[in-house]
C-alpha cells in the first residue's frame, strides 16, 4: 500500500480498491486496510482516491489509525490546503481531534505550509491546544519552521504557556537556541525571538532535563542552564544573547553539567568555560589543551556577560570563573588574554574582594615550576592586585 503511494506514478483509484478488497481478508483486518489508506490518500492530497474511498463509509472520514491518528492529521502535512477542507466538510470530522500523544492536526502542520496552517484555524483549530510535548507553537520552535511560526504568532498563539510536566524539560526559548542552530544560522530570525518575548516566553526558567521523562540527548543538551546560557553555547551571533539580556534575562543564572557524577550548581561563566573548553576543573599542572578557536568563541560572550554582571566568584563550591582563567594562565603564559579580559571588563559588581584575596596567594607559593610558569604565575598575582587597586 505504501509503495502505491510513493511511486512515482499515481495510483488509480481502482489500483488502490484492488489491493483494499482482496478476498480473504477479514473484516477487522479490511478495517485497518481502508483507514491506511484514507491515511495515505489524504497525506498525498489525492481528492479522487479519499472521494473514492468514503463513498463506501461517509462516517470513516474521522475515524483513526491503529497509532491514534486521524486522517486530517496527515492531510494536514500534505502542504495542500484542499485535502484539509476536503475532510473538514465531511461529517464525523473534528478539527480538534487528538491524535497519539494528544497532538492535533494542528501541530502536524507546523512543519507544512502557510496555507494549511490558515486553513484549519480558520476551521476553529485551537492554537495553543496542549499534547504530551506541548503547543503548536512549541513544535514549530522545536523544528525550527519560522513561516508557520510567524502564522501561529500572527493568529494569537501564546507564548507564554510554560512547558509541559511530560516533556524533556525544555521551555520555547530553550529550544529556540537549539544546539544545531549554530549550524543553520538561517533558523534564528531575530524578529521572531523579539515576538517570543514580547509573547511572555520565559526568559529566566531553568531546564529540567535531568528530571524529566523524555530528556534529550546529554551529549549535544549537555548543561542545565536558562535560555541566556543556551544562546551564549550554541549560537555564533551574540545578538541574540544581547537581546535575552536587554530584554532582563538574568546573568546569575546556574549551570549544572548533566555528564559530572553528582554536578552541582556553578556559575554562569564557570559553566560557559566548562562547557566549551570541554575541562573541568581546570589545573595548571596538568597537560589540557585549550584550543584558540573555542577561547575567540568564549571571549566576546565573557565581556557581554560581564558588562550585565556576570560574576566571577564561585557558585556551590564550585571552580569559579576567577579560579579557572588564573590556572589557564598559569599553565599557558600566552593565555593571559582571558584572564586580561576578565579582570579588565570587571568591577565591583561582579566579584569580591574576598574571592580575589582567596586565589592571589596561590600563585605566590606555586613550587615545582619552570622558569616560564614562575613568571606567569607572578604576572598572575600583579593583575589580581593592580584589580584590588583599581576596583576597591
Amino acid at each position: 500500500m505504501d509503495l502505491a503511494f510513493t511511486s512515482r506514478e499515481k495510483p488509480s483509484v481502482n489500483l488502490i480498491e484492488s489491493l483494499l478488497y482482496r478476498p480473504g481478508l477479514d473484516e477487522a483486518t479490511q478495517h485497518w486496510r481502508w483507514v491506511y489508506a484514507l491515511c495515505l490518500a489524504a497525506r498525498a492530497g489525492r481528492l479522487d482516491v479519499m472521494e473514492a474511498l468514503l463513498s463506501r463509509n461517509e462516517a470513516g472520514a474521522g475515524y483513526k489509525d491503529q497509532a491514534g491518528n486521524t486522517p486530517l492529521h496527515f492531510a494536514a502535512m500534505s502542504e495542500q490546503p484542499y485535502a484539509v477542507n476536503f475532510l473538514l466538510r465531511r461529517p464525523g470530522v473534528s478539527v480538534n481531534a487528538p491524535g497519539v500523544g494528544g497532538e492535533t492536526a494542528m501541530h502536524w502542520a507546523v512543519s507544512s505550509s502557510k496555507d494549511v496552517m490558515e486553513a484549519l484555524i480558520h476551521a476553529g483549530a485551537d492554537i495553543d491546544k496542549q499534547s504530551r510535548l506541548g503547543s503548536p507553537l512549541r513544535h514549530a520552535v522545536m523544528g525550527g519552521f519560522n513561516q508557520t511560526l510567524k502564522v501561529l504568532l500572527d493568529h494569537g498563539a501564546d507564548p507564554s504557556i510554560p512547558k509541559t510536566a511530560a516533556g524533556d524539560g525544555l521551555t520555547l526559548l530553550h529550544h529556540f537556541f537549539h544546539p544545531d542552530w549554530h549550524l543553520e544560522q538561517e533558523n534564528l530570525d531575530p524578529g521572531l525571538l523579539v515576538r517570543l518575548i514580547r509573547g511572555g516566553a520565559e526568559l529566566d526558567t531553568m531546564s529540567s532535563m535531568s528530571t524529566s521523562p523524555t530528556p534529550p540527548d546529554p551529549v549535544k543538551w549537555r548543561c542545565e542552564g536558562t535560555a541566556l546560557f543556551f544562546a551564549a553555547v550554541h549560537v555564533k551571533e551574540i545578538v541574540f544573547m544581547q537581546m535575552l539580556l536587554e530584554a532582563g534575562a538574568r546573568v546569575d543564572s546556574v549551570v549544572i553539567d548533566r555528564l559530572a557524577i553528582g554536578g552541582r550548581p556553578q556559575s554562569f561563566l564557570a559553566g560557559l568555560f566548562r562547557h566549551e573548553f570541554n575541562i573541568y576543573p581546570y589545573h595548571a599542572l596538568t597537560d589540557d589543551e585549550i584550543d584558540n578557536e573555542l577561547v575567540y568563541f568564549v571571549r566576546d560572550r565573557m565581556v557581554v556577560l560581564l558588562n550585565h554582571g556576570a560574576r566571577l566568584d564561585a557558585v556551590g563550591g564550585e571552580q569559579s570563573a576567577l579560579e579557572y582563567a588564573c590556572e589557564v594562565a598559569c599553565r599557558y603564559p600566552m593565555r593571559h588574554e582571558v584572564l586580561w579580559l576578565l579582570l579588565w571588563n570587571s568591577t565591583s559588581r561582579n566579584v569580591s574582594r574576598e574571592h580575589i584575596e582567596v586565589v592571589k596567594p596561590r600563585y605566590g607559593l606555586m613550587v615545582d615550576m619552570d622558569e616560564e610558569q614562575g613568571a606567569s604565575c607572578r604576572r598572575i598575582v600583579s593583575r589580581l592586585t593592580r584589580f584590588i587597586e583599581r576596583v576597591f
